[in-house]
C-alpha cells in the first residue's frame, strides 16, 4: 500500500502542489509536507534502505537532528522546545523521499517545473497589481515599510518566497532544455518581472539574494547564450531604474532607509537597523551563557526578556527569533549546533570556488549548468550575512529542504542504496 502510494503519478502531483499551497496556506503544505515525510518513515523502514547511512548530509542531519533533542532536554521550557526539535525530523525524511522520487521518476522535475512556472506567473500578476494600488494609495503614504503579501494570505514574504524558490525554478528549466522558442522567451520574461516584482515588495534581503543569484548566473551558467544575459539584466536594471525614477517611496525603501546601514564606530554599533542589532546582541549573550548546547530549540522567544540577557528596560530586541540563521543556532543549539549550518556553508562555498575556478580553466565537465544553478540557490539559502526568518518555522523549513533534496540527489546520493 505505501509503495503504490508513494510511486503513484498522484503522489508526483500533490507533492509538487506544495509550492502553490506555500504561498496560500501554510497548514495545508505543512500537512503535505509530514504526511509524506511519515510515509517514506515507514517506506524506509520496510525497505531496510541504507541510504540514511551512507550519505554524508544525512549522517551530517542527523547530528544536527540529536545536538537539538538534547539541547530542548536541557532547556528552560524543555516541552516547548521538544515540541520544534522532535518533529524537526520531518525535513529528514522529506529531503529522502524527493531525492528518492527524482531518482526514480524523473518526471517531478518536469512536474515541479509546471507547479513553480505557474505559480510564480500567478504571483507576479498578484504582486504588481498589489504594488499599484499600495504604492498609490495616498492613506499609506506615511507608512515607510510598506511590503507585499502572499497570494490569499496577510503573509508579507512574497519577496522571500520568490527569491528563494527562483534558484530551484531555474535549474529545472536548464534540467529541461526546451528548445521551443517560445517557452524560453516566456520563461526570460517571467525571470525579470520576478526580479522587478521582489523590487516592489520593498524586502531587501529578498532583492539582495535576487540580485546575488543572477550575477552569479550570468558569470557561472554557459548554456545560455551571453546575448541573452546581458539583455535579461539590462531589461532588469532598465526596469527597476524607470520604478526609480517614478516612486520616490521605493526608491527610499531599498536604497535610502536610514535605518538600514552598516554601521561600527566607538560609541555605537549598528548592524543593518537598531531592532535587528538588539537581536543580535541577545543572541550573543544568550550564546555566551550557554556556549555548547545553546537554550534550546525556538526558545530565543522566551528567554530574551530574561534580564540577564535584555538590552534595557524596555526589553528592546526581543522577538520570535535572532533574525539571523547563524545567530539563531548559536543562541539556541550552541556551537555544536551551529557546526551544522557552517559544515553546509563551507562545503557550499567550496563548490562555488571550484565552479569558477573549473570555468577559467573550462572544465565544464564537472558540473553540470543544472547543478550549478542549484549550488547557486543553496548559496542563497545558507549565505550568513543578512537578516532571516526563524530556522525551526515551518514554512522557512519547507522552501529550504526543496532545492536541498534535488541538490543531494544530484550530488550526493548513492545509487546503490535507493
Amino acid at each position: 500500500m505505501i509503495n503504490k502510494i508513494i510511486h503513484s503519478q498522484y503522489s508526483l502531483y500533490i507533492l509538487a502542489s506544495i509550492v502553490p499551497f506555500l504561498a496560500i496556506s501554510i497548514l495545508i503544505s505543512d500537512l503535505i509536507f509530514s504526511f509524506y515525510s511519515l510515509l517514506f518513515l515507514l517506506y524506509a523502514i520496510k525497505k531496510r534502505f541504507s541510504f540514511i547511512y551512507t550519505n554524508k548530509f544525512y549522517l551530517l542531519f542527523l547530528y544536527f537532528y540529536f545536538v537539538c533533542i538534547l539541547s530542548s532536554l536541557l532547556s528552560d521550557n524543555i516541552t516547548f522546545s521538544l515540541k520544534t526539535s522532535i518533529f524537526y525530523i520531518r525535513a529528514f525524511f522529506f529531503i529522502g523521499l524527493i531525492s528518492y522520487l527524482v531518482e526514480k521518476k524523473p518526471i517531478i522535475k518536469d512536474i515541479f517545473y509546471k507547479s513553480l512556472f505557474i505559480t510564480f506567473a500567478v504571483l507576479i500578476i498578484f504582486g504588481l497589481i498589489q504594488a499599484s494600488i499600495l504604492y498609490n494609495d495616498q492613506s499609506l503614504k506615511n507608512i515607510p515599510n510598506l511590503r507585499l503579501s502572499l497570494f490569499l494570505s496577510d503573509n508579507l514574504k512574497l519577496g522571500s518566497y520568490l527569491s528563494r524558490l527562483f534558484g530551484l525554478l531555474f535549474a529545472l528549466y536548464i534540467y529541461r532544455n526546451p528548445k521551443n522558442k517560445f517557452e524560453n522567451y516566456s520563461f526570460f520574461i517571467l525571470a525579470i518581472f520576478t526580479y522587478l516584482t521582489i523590487f516592489f515588495t520593498g524586502e531587501r534581503t529578498a532583492f539582495f539574494f535576487i540580485s546575488l543569484f543572477f550575477c552569479l548566473c550570468f558569470f557561472l551558467i554557459n548554456n545560455i547564450k551571453l546575448s541573452m544575459k546581458i539583455l535579461v539584466l539590462s531589461f532588469c536594471l532598465f526596469l527597476v531604474a524607470i520604478v526609480i525614477f517614478f516612486n520616490e517611496r521605493i526608491k527610499v525603501r531599498i536604497f535610502f532607509d536610514s535605518n538600514n546601514k552598516l554601521e561600527i564606530s566607538k560609541n555605537e554599533k549598528v548592524i543593518f537597523t537598531p531592532q535587528h542589532t538588539d537581536h543580535y546582541k541577545i543572541a550573543y549573550k544568550m550564546f555566551i551563557s550557554k556556549p555548547f548546547l545553546g537554550h534550546g530549540p525556538n526558545m530565543f522567544r522566551l528567554i530574551c526578556s530574561y534580564d540577564q540577557f535584555k538590552n534595557d528596560e524596555k526589553k528592546s530586541g526581543c522577538s520570535t527569533h535572532p533574525h539571523n540563521n547563524y545567530m539563531q543556532l548559536l543562541s539556541e543549539t550552541g556551537i555544536l549546533g551551529f557546526i551544522f549550518l557552517a559544515v553546509c556553508l563551507f562545503y557550499i562555498s567550496y563548490s562555488i570556488l571550484k565552479i569558477f575556478v573549473y570555468n577559467f580553466y573550462k572544465k565544464d565537465k564537472f558540473f553540470s549548468n543544472y547543478n550549478k544553478a542549484l549550488i547557486i540557490t543553496l548559496l542563497i539559502t545558507l549565505w550568513p550575512f543578512s537578516p532571516g526568518g526563524n530556522f525551526f518555522n515551518n514554512w522557512i523549513l519547507i522552501i529550504y529542504t526543496l532545492p536541498l533534496s534535488f541538490y543531494i540527489n544530484e550530488n550526493l546520493t548513492n545509487r546503490k542504496s535507493i
